[in-house]
């Protein structure tokens, strides 16, 4: 039958597919850390910027501020690793943004994020972790800088017997000498570092 013999006089309905509205990318949880490209939010292009760079791609010196997101002075993968968990709102913030030690400053506001007494400056020239103040597995998480030896107890043996004919190293010619320079000047003195040690003997951290 021809169309135009049909009579219907019913309402005629459509499907329409419902199409969500995505969710628009995410802010920095605070400052513009992990917003490398610096678009104002947070997408995977950050987490591939820092790929890029650790496969060989350079940032200058704001991106490379504002992929620490880590607050360890150094961009590496664990620093795409966290902005990627923030994407899948794994976690909330980064642990620049976080206030480690409950002085009011957040971390990338405090030179000294664990209160250990040490700048995060010179922790990260000693690899010693600046966001921890004791180690969490002894003998092997370096935390305290005076802990050279990571048993969470300052002591004569463990640690400052580690000076023992290290005097006047230069650490630019022997590199093994830079755990020691605790002052990060270059040179292991009795002055600047063994006397750190002075009335700490005894302390221990958990």
């Amino acid at each position: 039958m021809p169309w135009d013999f049909v009579d219907w006089d019913g309402p005629v309905y459509a499907q329409i597919p419902y199409c969500p509205v995505p969710e628009p990318p995410p802010p920095p949880p605070c400052d513009s850390f992990g917003d490398i490209d610096n678009d104002g939010s947070i997408t995977q292009n950050d987490v591939d910027m820092i790929t890029d760079y650790l496969a060989g791609s350079t940032f200058d010196d704001e991106e490379l501020r504002r992929a620490d997101v880590n607050g360890d002075s150094i961009v590496s993968q664990e620093d795409a690793d966290k902005i990627a968990d923030y994407l899948l709102t794994v976690v909330s913030t980064f642990p620049v943004c976080e206030d480690i030690d409950d002085d009011g400053l957040p971390n990338y506001q405090d030179e000294d994020d664990d209160n250990d007494g040490f700048t995060d400056a010179v922790e990260a020239y000693l690899g010693t972790d600046a966001l921890d103040d004791c180690p969490n597995v002894v003998g092997s998480h370096d935390a305290w800088p005076l802990d050279i030896d990571m048993d969470r107890a300052i002591t004569v043996s463990g640690d400052v017997l580690n000076y023992r004919g290290k005097i006047g190293c230069q650490v630019a010619t022997n590199p093994e000498c830079l755990r020691l320079d605790l002052n990060a000047d270059g040179v292991i003195s009795v002055t600047s570092d063994v006397l750190m040690y002075r009335e700490r003997i005894g302390e221990t951290c958990t």
